[in-house]
């Protein structure tokens, strides 16, 4: 979507191998999914530009992406958000300057594309829930998370051999934390929850 224009939809599904690129506000009377990795080759990319946003009236709005920037927002009034990978890589949460190469003797490769800042986290506007990975999502790094939003932030990867690390600096939640993995939640760094 590109123009001055708001674009208005029911539920909205969009699908591109390479890239979704929002550029004007997009408003949903329902649900929105978004896959800008519709091939799984780990190249699309889902964005939205500064000062814009999605907005649902109480719509879920679901996205996978290999990276992802959210520059806009999105709002959901009390609809769920929920932001994973594409093809089943690694998620960074937070921070992504910490040296992990002393986990990966662990925990295999921990690098990815798909990043998840804390000025993007702010972007999150819902009294749903937000949901960070699913059920293919192979290890999620957490770095001094800064989340202070809805009652409950869920955390979930791969449930036969899926990663969850806090690790870096100091995460803060203040909300109620629920995380899901297959193998081994590590506590490294300093966690808060209120």
């Amino acid at each position: 979507c590109s123009s001055d224009l708001e674009s208005s939809f029911n539920n909205l599904s969009m699908m591109a191998a390479k890239d979704i690129q929002l550029a004007s506000n997009l408003i949903a009377q329902g649900e929105v999914y978004a896959n800008a990795d519709s091939n799984n080759d780990s190249l699309g990319k889902f964005s939205i530009s500064n000062n814009k946003f999605i907005q649902t009236e109480n719509g879920a709005v679901e996205v996978t992406s290999a990276e992802l920037d959210l520059s806009g927002k999105i709002k959901t009034g009390d609809g769920d958000i929920t932001l994973y990978s594409s093809n089943g890589d690694n998620m960074h949460i937070g921070y992504t300057d910490t040296d992990l190469i002393p986990y990966e003797l662990d925990y295999g490769d921990l690098s990815s594309k798909f990043h998840i800042l804390n000025k993007e986290v702010a972007n999150l506007e819902t009294t749903g829930a937000v949901n960070f990975g699913n059920d293919l999502t192979k290890n999620m790094i957490i770095d001094g998370l800064y989340f202070s939003g809805p009652s409950y932030l869920n955390l979930e990867v791969e449930p036969n051999i899926g990663n969850i690390l806090f690790v870096g600096r100091a995460s803060y939640i203040d909300a109620h934390l629920n995380a899901k993995a297959g193998n081994e939640i590590l506590v490294d760094a300093d966690l808060t929850v209120n």
